[in-house]
């Protein structure tokens, strides 16, 4: 049990829509990523959701490396689901299985706490793959039914975590920004993308992010490589401190802070060694 490695999902947002669209593959650009408000088309996001690309190398595709992968769209049912996923994990609230013309997606419906205040919920499923890596590449996609609250701005839009929890790396909304942890270091969203933040981002459309992270060569020698993409917009392209360890646990938790029955949707995951 010691040196396995998990891949978790976790999915927050208000009410509980069926969505419009399967979110595609991540290979396919983002054609079908989200609205010209919000999800883009290509690598360039769209209209009011695209806005200023940052000079940068481009979103990558994924490899033939792939390490896991996820449309959601093969289950006959979400006992079906249940059998594939060895890891399930529902506090305060359950997983589901959305189904909309023959797409499936994942979704995590939350409670609310029994008091009426702003409670914390733990919901997630959990897969093992193989192989202990100095890079990865993580894509997937999610949607925020209209009307996505937290408790304040309290609460983890996406969390994707690698290694153990001392060196664990995530990738969160810092307020309006989306940032990458790795241990102690912290890589800011670029301020000059506002319109990628989570404030920015259209509720009710499919979006996409693709995070890569290479770890460090020594511990002296801080070459570590952080890139994060969303809806083909590049968003954070820095080097750090990124710890010496290979990725070998990845989890998606449900630590969302809430006080409403809320839903939210992940499709098209997929991890790579590119």
């Amino acid at each position: 049990m010691l040196l396995r490695s998990w891949v978790a999902l976790f999915f927050v947002a208000c009410s509980s829509p069926t969505p419009s669209n399967d979110a595609g593959t991540s290979s396919d650009a983002g054609t079908d990523g989200g609205t010209a408000t919000g999800g883009g088309t290509g690598g360039n996001g769209g209209g009011g959701g695209g806005g200023t690309t940052d000079a940068g190398p481009g979103e990558p595709t994924l490899s033939s490396s792939v390490l896991f992968r996820d449309d959601f769209d093969g289950y006959a049912d979400l006992f079906a689901l249940r059998a594939e996923y060895p890891e399930i994990r529902e506090v305060g609230g359950v997983i589901a299985l959305e189904k909309d013309g023959g797409s499936g997606a994942l979704r995590v419906d939350y409670f609310t706490n029994d008091a009426g205040a702003c409670g914390r919920s733990d919901v997630h499923v959990g897969k093992i793959v193989s192989g202990n890596v100095p890079t990865v590449m993580v894509t997937w996609k999610f949607l925020r039914p209209i009307g996505f609250t937290t408790c304040g701005d309290a609460g983890v839009e996406e969390d994707f975590a690698l290694d153990r929890p001392s060196t664990r790396t995530t990738f969160e909304r810092s307020g309006d920004l989306w940032r990458v942890s790795a241990g102690t270091a912290v890589f800011a969203q670029h301020l000059r993308l506002g319109t990628h933040t989570p404030s920015q981002l259209a509720d009710g459309a499919w979006h996409r992010v693709t995070l890569l992270m290479t770890r460090q060569t020594t511990p002296s020698i801080t070459d570590g490589v952080v890139q994060a993409w969303v809806d083909g917009a590049l968003i954070i392209d820095l080097t750090g401190a990124t710890g010496t360890a290979p990725f070998s646990l990845a989890t998606w938790p449900g630590g969302l802070w809430n006080e409403t029955v809320q839903s939210r949707f992940v499709d098209d995951l997929a991890i790579s060694t590119p």
